[in-house]
């Protein structure tokens, strides 16, 4: 997996915004990179004023579609391979790797992109060796951060302390002038999508799962889904997830792994946060989803939430989705062994959540 990946294709406004707005440390891993990622900006900031160039009328004249699903949660609770599912589906389309590492130039720059992405690009995730392709599903958050800097992973790639970047929310919230760069970014984004695709976009974001009442200002038509899983399962895992990527991107050398308890901590405030906001929302507009069901039942969990929704069941989307299924039949996921001390605290500190989501205890 390439080193610093996050900031790989930033524009070089936003990239050099980042670097003096934070500082780096002088470490032989980062002076060898560095010239990399600024040759990256440079080519990323040309194929973008070429596409802006040829396209920027027409995206403006485009519709915002208001009628966008956010696939929402913790993290590593089975949201890519939801997002997966949707992408079988002809109706819908979903942000792919390609669109949201060059999102102002996948369209004009499509063949140059491919050949250096290829030329760069790991078969699989480093944390769970889900397959990377350039045209599978993708966070849009990489989206905003490398069109605007605004973003909390800014915090892990730019860590001004040692403590787990996600423990303090306050930097989730925007301040004026953030806001109008941030959403004019996805309204760009999302017409862009529509214009290319014409398709309902279905988009996966944990960090939208703090966001929801401004999303719902932006798209009143906007349907959520909340999937969940075991905490026993996603605490170990969100914290060899976020080891990981922090290892491979992290720009100073305050830089340290989370601790069990910080990623206990923002699990809770994540859950509290959604289950507050989705009680502000009509019952028709969204939907919860464990992710146990989904894995053993898939078929009938989805034909659920289509239901659910309102969505066609197709015979073109089952076809795709059991050669889906098919494909990852032979999949291995990572395991977690955790102490029983470690066991004790999440149930005691989660016991809400493992109520709520009808785990044993």
């Amino acid at each position: 997996m390439l080193k610093f990946y996050l900031l790989v294709a930033t524009r070089l406004k936003i990239f050099f915004t980042l670097i003096f707005r934070n500082g780096v440390s002088l470490r032989p891993r980062i002076i060898l990179f560095f010239p990399f990622l600024v040759q990256s900006s440079v080519w990323s900031s040309l194929v973008a004023w070429n596409e802006k160039r040829i396209y920027a009328k027409k995206i403006r004249s485009t519709p915002l579609p208001t009628d966008p699903v956010f696939i929402i949660g913790h993290w590593r609770t089975g949201s890519t391979f939801l997002h997966q599912i949707f992408q079988c589906d002809p109706h819908f389309t979903t942000p792919t790797l390609m669109q949201c590492t060059y999102p102002e130039s996948y369209i004009s720059a499509r063949r140059s992109i491919t050949l250096v992405m290829n030329f760069f690009l790991a078969e699989k995730r480093p944390m769970d060796n889900v397959r990377l392709g350039l045209n599978d599903p993708q966070e849009d958050e990489y989206v905003l951060f490398r069109m605007t800097g605004i973003s909390p992973i800014e915090k892990l790639i730019f860590p001004r302390t040692s403590q787990y970047f996600l423990m303090d929310t306050r930097h989730l919230k925007l301040t004026d002038s953030q806001r109008i760069v941030w959403e004019k970014a996805l309204i760009h984004f999302t017409k862009k999508l529509y214009m290319y695709t014409g398709r309902q976009i279905v988009f996966k974001n944990p960090f939208h799962s703090f966001r929801i009442p401004t999303l719902r200002e932006l798209f009143p038509d906007a349907l959520f889904i909340h999937i969940y899983r075991d905490p026993r399962i996603v605490i170990p895992s969100t914290k060899h997830m976020w080891t990981i990527v922090g290892n491979h991107n992290a720009m100073r050398k305050e830089w340290r792994p989370p601790e069990f308890d910080e990623i206990l901590n923002g699990f809770d405030t994540l859950m509290n946060s959604v289950y507050t906001d989705l009680s502000a929302l009509p019952q028709n507009k969204y939907i919860e989803l464990r992710f146990e069901d989904l894995e053993q039942n898939p078929v009938p969990a989805v034909k659920s939430l289509y239901q659910h929704f309102g969505f066609e069941y197709s015979n073109a989307f089952e076809t795709q989705l059991n050669t889906l299924l098919k494909r990852l039949s032979s999949y291995q996921k990572n395991r977690y062994e955790i102490s029983k001390d470690e066991d004790k605290r999440i149930c005691s500190r989660l016991e809400h959540h493992m109520k709520r989501g009808g785990y044993s205890y």
